[in-house]
């Protein structure tokens, strides 16, 4: 395996795509978890996550993964893109946006042949730049007073498919 923060997941490394489409909702938040891909050395999964509220907020994902014979997984990070459009004609600072962001999570370690359905649950924070500072990652960053729980989604791992595309 890789020893840098994210293992290298290549194309030929790939096991199978898992289509999941299960959505969760916590307030004005929704979480949907698209997709799993199941590689040789560890998995990944595939996620959207929409919000309203104001501008300048970047959402921190914590994740959990297990399955039933007690295994954890960890999660080596979260990467991923978003933006946000105006709800009405306010623009101005603090007004409402509805923001939709894509991302992709991956995991240390690959789903064992005998592990049927993996349970993944999230807790989301939405972080800012701390006051007078430009995003970027050498500025500390403010994490918002609450995490939100999400829920729980459960992947049914069905070995007998192989790789889709």
């Amino acid at each position: 395996m890789n020893q840098g923060l994210e293992p290298v997941f290549g194309a030929a490394e790939l096991e199978q795509i898992i289509a999941v489409a299960q959505r969760r909702f916590r307030g004005n938040m929704s979480l949907s978890l698209t997709s799993l891909e199941r590689y040789v050395e560890g998995f990944r999964i595939n996620l959207r996550l929409d919000w309203t509220g104001p501008t300048g907020h970047v959402p921190r994902l914590t994740w959990r993964a297990t399955d039933a014979q007690s295994t954890s997984y960890g999660c080596l990070g979260c990467g991923g893109t978003g933006a946000g459009q105006p709800l009405g004609a306010d623009r101005s600072v603090g007004a409402d946006y509805a923001h939709t962001w894509r991302m992709t999570c991956s995991f240390d370690r690959a789903i064992p042949d005998d592990a049927r359905e993996v349970l993944l649950s999230c807790v989301v924070n939405l972080s800012r730049p701390a006051s007078g500072q430009q995003p970027g990652m050498d500025h500390p960053w403010e994490r918002s007073a609450e995490d939100w729980e999400i829920g729980s989604f459960t992947v049914q791992i069905d070995h007998r498919q192989g790789s889709s595309s």
